[in-house]
């Protein structure tokens, strides 16, 4: 349990530094387009 949280903190990480930061935008720019279609 606990190596698995160290790698996906670590990998949260690297996200979070990575290209990560434009996919959460784009995937939060998804969300709002398709909940404002609603």
């Amino acid at each position: 349990m606990t190596w698995q949280y160290q790698r996906y903190t670590k990998n949260l990480r690297y996200l979070q530094n990575g290209p990560a930061k434009f996919g959460l935008n784009l995937l939060l720019i998804i969300f709002l387009f398709s909940e404002a279609q609603v």
